[in-house]
């Protein structure tokens, strides 16, 4: 049972961490870009300092809680969101069940065309369940899949520089400096050991080892983006 369990919160956090990857590049709603840009006050504390919940944070929690990155299977195929997408297990895994959404749709979990509209109707509600009340607790299990795709990281820290270029320092004087570069801020040790644990302690650059096993060696934190390109000081970067 376990086993099961396990599997299922590992399928579904890469299943929702491909769809979170394939977002950053679009266009529109979806892009790290115009979502930032157009919430920007719900961004900017991490952007200035390392938090805990960090900008891939809220942006993971942004486009799961819209239920759009879902909206095409539930119109076509009904069945595979409610059997394979958001299925049963993962409700399971927060203590819920479809008994909480309502009505099962007829011949549930087998699908049969003659009932393709009260399957649709049930995936929408599914759906709406999910965002009120799994998707925050569910946006850690994303984070942590995406939080060790470096490839990621850098697309979507590039995306959170162009926001960043744009600021005005007169609108954020404590936090920036005169040439428009965010101030540097310490790295907290929670976060060392984050990144430690993601890098296999190995130093990205040349492969050092930096577990203390085979040699003392010095350890440098910096920046993926560096600040004065628009980097900042999130956990992601």
């Amino acid at each position: 049972m376990a086993k099961q369990l396990f599997t299922t919160l590992t399928d579904s956090a890469v299943r929702d961490a491909s769809y979170i990857s394939d977002a950053v590049d679009c266009d529109g709603f979806y892009s790290v870009y115009d979502t930032m840009v157009e919430n920007i006050d719900e961004y900017i504390d991490a952007i200035f300092k390392s938090n805990k919940d960090s900008l891939l944070h809220r942006y993971i929690r942004y486009n799961l809680v819209s239920g759009l990155l879902y909206e095409e299977v539930i119109d076509n195929c009904p069945e595979e969101y409610v059997l394979n997408e958001h299925n049963e297990a993962l409700f399971h895994l927060f203590g819920y069940s479809f008994a909480d959404v309502g009505e099962l749709p007829p011949e549930y979990p087998d699908f049969n065309d003659e009932y393709f509209d009260e399957w649709e109707e049930f995936a929408k509600k599914v759906n709406e369940f999910y965002c009120e009340n799994i998707n925050d607790k569910w946006a850690d299990h994303v984070f942590y899949v995406l939080f060790s795709n470096k490839d990621f990281l850098f697309r979507f820290n590039t995306e959170v520089a162009r926001v960043v270029q744009e600021f005005k320092i007169t609108d954020y004087p404590n936090d920036m400096k005169k040439d428009g570069v965010i101030k540097r801020k310490s790295f907290p040790q929670w976060l060392q050991k984050a990144v430690k644990m993601r890098d296999r302690n190995r130093c990205q650059l040349c492969g050092t080892d930096l577990s203390g096993t085979y040699n003392l060696s010095t350890e440098n934190f910096d920046h993926m983006i560096p600040l004065e390109d628009g980097g900042t000081n999130d956990p992601c970067n």
